[in-house]
């Protein structure tokens, strides 16, 4: 959730809503985002303490191991890019292909993740949005947006599962 607040953030920076120190400046934005992560980085530790704290920890099989999604998920992403670079289409296809990531994942676990199918939904607008002829400087705080809300949208929803489906710090399934 704090990655998701630092998108968000920018979001309004980028939309002219939000003022910091030094933004004029020029690397004052780029410090300022990288700072954000740096911090949100570190909040996601103490996150991950609180959560071993009140739910306990669980292991994955090696079977369930979630490496090999994520390897191909890099990859299904590098070939998006490719593609689009090959080709310059104004539909984004990398941002296509993470929403369709979270689509599958959605659907296929839709009793417990179905909010990753809103969060899809956000990032396939976001995807086609340069069809619309919107503005090309708005396009950078639509992004922020975007990945600050689908952030935020599988931060919660998450929580909200691992709250329901977990009993007491056990870390044992409900």
């Amino acid at each position: 959730m704090p990655l998701a607040v630092v998108f968000l953030l920018s979001a309004c920076w980028r939309a002219g809503l939000l003022r910091l120190p030094g933004d004029h400046t020029h690397s004052g934005p780029e410090v300022w985002f990288a700072s954000g992560v740096v911090i949100a980085v570190l909040l996601s530790y103490l996150a991950r303490a609180w959560y071993g704290r009140h739910v306990g920890a669980i292991g994955q099989r090696y079977v369930q191991n979630a490496a090999i999604p994520i390897i191909a998920t890099c990859a299904l992403i590098g070939a998006a890019s490719a593609v689009q670079l090959a080709f310059a289409w104004r539909v984004s296809l990398p941002i296509a292909a993470v929403g369709l990531v979270l689509f599958v994942i959605g659907v296929r676990h839709y009793g417990y993740r179905g909010h990753y199918v809103l969060a899809a939904a956000l990032l396939t607008l976001l995807s086609v949005l340069p069809l619309a002829h919107v503005p090309a400087d708005i396009l950078p705080a639509a992004f922020d947006a975007t990945v600050g809300a689908t952030l935020l949208i599988t931060a919660v929803g998450d929580h909200v599962l691992l709250m329901t489906t977990l009993r007491g710090g056990t870390g044992a399934l409900a």
